[in-house]
């Protein structure tokens, strides 16, 4: 719930292209999928053409079997389609992306120089690493939300010609569904670590920045200096964690 509420948050402050090019994102995923199904009936349509497999029951259920030169210009377009449409999902969600880190360091600029208290570490962590993940993480919701309608479409179509083999399949995809849950919960609490170990170094180096004086007549320079190398340390610790998680999560 607390994620639902975060998410339609960012979606209510989002501005207007932001939520355009993520509705492109949605929309061109949902036309992916018909455009694979079609660019593969397609190419079994222009192999059968080209007696390289045998005619199926199934070739016929659009329409008839042309010869091989309208089978190829046939393919070659839902191929070029595909493209242009891979293209255009891809164009979108980088947009998404762009203009939602855009928009949301406008907000953090003027409310950090409003507030005025803000320590650098967080406005810098702000600024910078909340932004880019957050603006990854919403870019990467809409554009699952057109693969997990494709994929369901696809389990449709899968049901309908090999219910067994497709049953199979679902039944792996339970079995490893609660590691990925739990690496996931991993990845998220690393991550967070990350970000934190980040920003506390950031402020202690800032501070120690602006009070060099301070630091150097009191003798406390090799303090600061170890304070931020401890920091460093369990920020490349945490990083380590977080990227061999990510990998794991990636090969399972």
């Amino acid at each position: 719930k607390k994620k639902i509420k975060t998410f339609s948050t960012i979606y209510r402050l989002s501005d207007k292209s932001t939520k355009l090019f993520c509705f492109v994102s949605v929309i061109a995923g949902l036309l992916l999928f018909s455009i694979d199904y079609l660019f593969i009936i397609s190419l079994q349509r222009f192999l059968t053409s080209i007696n390289l497999i045998q005619k199926s029951k199934e070739i016929n259920q659009f329409f008839e079997l042309n010869g091989p030169y309208i089978e190829a210009i046939t393919f070659l377009f839902f191929g070029i389609l595909r493209v242009i449409i891979v293209w255009v999902n891809g164009i979108a969600s980088g947009l998404a992306q762009a203009n939602f880190e855009a928009h949301f360091r406008k907000i953090i600029s003027r409310w950090s120089l409003w507030k005025g208290t803000i320590s650098t570490g967080k406005s810098s962590t702000l600024y910078n690493d909340i932004v880019v993940g957050s603006a990854a993480a919403t870019s990467t919701i809409y554009y699952m939300i057109g693969r997990i309608i494709m994929c369901l479409s696809t389990l449709a179509i899968l049901f309908y010609y090999s219910f067994a083999l497709t049953l199979l399949s679902l039944t792996a995809i339970i079995i490893i569904l609660p590691m990925h849950r739990i690496i996931d919960i991993k990845i998220s609490y690393f991550a967070s670590k990350v970000q934190q170990n980040l920003a506390k170094s950031i402020d202690v180096l800032m501070r120690g920045i602006k009070n060099s004086l301070f630091v150097h007549i009191h003798g406390i320079l090799a303090n600061e200096v170890s304070n931020i190398k401890i920091l460093v340390d369990k920020f490349r610790n945490s990083s380590s964690v977080y990227y061999a998680l990510s990998s794991t999560r990636t090969i399972i």
